[in-house]
């Protein structure tokens, strides 16, 4: 989540925000780099959010959850950038996320 919203990918979706999560939502160029790169951009339906940040217990840094960024997963999968763990949330880098970023 970090690089999206370095690279301008993402931003922060304005009056959103519950104290608990920051909602996110993909910039036009975030939209259009993302399917670049295969994934399916969710779009957003009269105040459903694609995406939020919240901060993930283990490690205390945000994460990008929510249909957005189940989708970027499945691209990275998909990509072979990663590999899920059945029955797991574990995830394993496998090679090529850079790449896969500066495509």
């Amino acid at each position: 989540m970090d690089e999206l919203v370095r690279r301008g990918w993402l931003e922060e979706a304005p009056a959103e925000a519950d104290g608990r999560r920051v909602y996110i939502r993909p910039s036009d160029a975030g939209a259009a780099a993302l399917a670049e790169r295969g994934v399916s951009v969710p779009a957003t339906r009269s105040g459903k959010t694609v995406a939020f940040g919240c901060t993930d217990w283990t490690e205390r840094r945000w994460h990008l959850g929510g249909a957005l960024g189940r989708a970027i997963v499945d691209a990275l999968e998909d990509a072979g950038c990663i590999e899920r763990t059945a029955g797991s949330r574990v995830v394993t880098l496998t090679g090529g996320l850079d790449r896969w970023l500066d495509r």
